[in-house]
């Protein structure tokens, strides 16, 4: 009688056996896309009902504190790596990244909901900020002994670029009905938004922006193999500046409402023009210089069977977003299996630049071919990120030899 092996058990003897952990392939080449959004107001529920209806007082037991945040990210690159051996690397890849976020306050979604019965008064501030930036990078890493390096000198060029920005509101109903707001919103871009369809790109157009806009900086990776078969203790220190990008257009966009809601205690109709009333005004010759947010992450990289099937990968670290003015403290849990270095899958957890993440995904790597697959949820707080208000997706393909 003949004998099998079921595939389970072969896939899973393999992954037991060990291997060196080396590079799949000696040269690469690939592509790796990646996009994702959140908010606290609107699930795929709502979006997907044929007549939504949005009760204000619901809606406001979602928000926290903090008040109604929106988020986008975005990452696209392609790449080229060469790996010789276990001892070097050196790679190129080009692409584009980084997220846009903005915020309306707690008061003035109370004062939607309720009007000012229990809210006389309110005020505050509606902002956003963020960056979306270009970059071309050589990556060259090496392993001496049980410690690697990485070594990745970056040039970037800013796409959009919003400083954190505000336009403040207040409304006075004490001796009578006065609604308010001051303030703007800066969007600085290499090129002029004004008649953005109009403007021809060629060669020459391309270097000159490269020659007045590009900035430099510089990101570092060192991991040591604490004990070579169980821990492995990481650091990631991303977008060391060097040399500032310069932005030097401008759109300015500016709200300047003083409404007397006198006559709507009278009884009479109340016009408004908002064309008067809200403001785009396009400048050049502002040196405006941006610098990539500089981000520190430490990482342990946990393997409980003394293998590289799975591993559980704890990070914790900061995030200085230039754009937000402050500092984000980020932390996450990864999990990944590894099938005889075949199939791959992993699952995590975290809280990234104020925004939690939850995500899957998994690869096949069949040597010449490999392709990534991944989904997730997103939202800026927890229990939100349950409920579908926010999504990512990316999709990765390696081909090489």
């Amino acid at each position: 009688m003949k004998k099998y092996i079921p595939l389970s058990v072969f896939l899973i003897a393999a992954a037991l056996a060990g291997y060196a952990e080396k590079p799949h392939r000696f040269f690469e080449i690939g592509v790796d896309a990646q996009a994702g959004a959140g908010n606290n107001l609107i699930s795929l529920t709502d979006m997907l009902k044929k007549h939504a209806v949005f009760d204000a007082g619901e809606m406001k037991k979602d928000f926290m504190d903090g008040g109604l945040t929106l988020n986008t990210d975005i990452l696209a690159g392609v790449f080229l790596n060469v790996n010789i051996g276990e001892a070097w690397g050196f790679g190129l890849s080009a692409g584009v990244s980084g997220g846009l976020y903005g915020n309306m306050p707690k008061s003035m979604l109370a004062f939607i909901a309720e009007g000012n019965v229990n809210n006389p008064s309110p005020r505050g501030d509606i902002t956003a900020y963020g960056g979306i930036f270009a970059d071309a990078s050589l990556n060259v890493h090496t392993k001496i002994k049980r410690l690697k390096i990485g070594l990745t000198p970056s040039m970037f060029v800013p796409v959009v670029y919003i400083p954190k920005s505000s336009i403040n509101y207040r409304l006075d109903d004490q001796d009578f009905l006065l609604f308010a707001t001051a303030g703007e919103i800066n969007v600085y871009s290499p090129i002029s938004l004004e008649n953005l369809g109009d403007i021809a790109v060629n060669d020459e157009m391309i270097i000159n922006l490269l020659n007045h806009t590009r900035g430099f900086d510089l990101s570092l990776n060192a991991e040591f193999a604490l004990f070579p078969s169980f821990l492995d203790l990481g650091l990631d220190v991303s977008h060391i500046p060097i040399v500032p990008a310069t932005l030097e257009h401008r759109m300015n966009i500016t709200a300047d409402f003083l409404i007397d809601g006198s006559d709507l205690i009278t009884g009479n109709s109340l016009e408004i023009d908002l064309e008067d009333k809200i403001n785009m005004v396009y400048t050049e010759g502002h040196a405006y210089s941006v610098s990539r947010p500089l981000r520190f992450d430490f990482y342990t990289n946990i393997r409980p069977f003394k293998r590289e099937v799975f591993t559980l990968r704890p990070a914790i670290g900061f995030t200085l977003l230039t754009a937000g003015k402050e500092p984000y403290f980020n932390a996450g849990l990864d999990m990944r299996l590894n099938l005889a270095r075949i199939f791959y899958f992993h699952l995590g957890t975290m809280y990234d630049e104020a925004v939690w993440k939850h995500r899957a995904g998994f690869a096949f790597n069949f040597r010449v071919v490999e392709l990534i697959l991944e989904a997730g949820l997103q939202a800026p707080d927890f229990i939100n990120s349950f409920k579908l208000k926010g999504f990512s997706a990316g999709a990765g393909f390696r081909f090489g030899i």
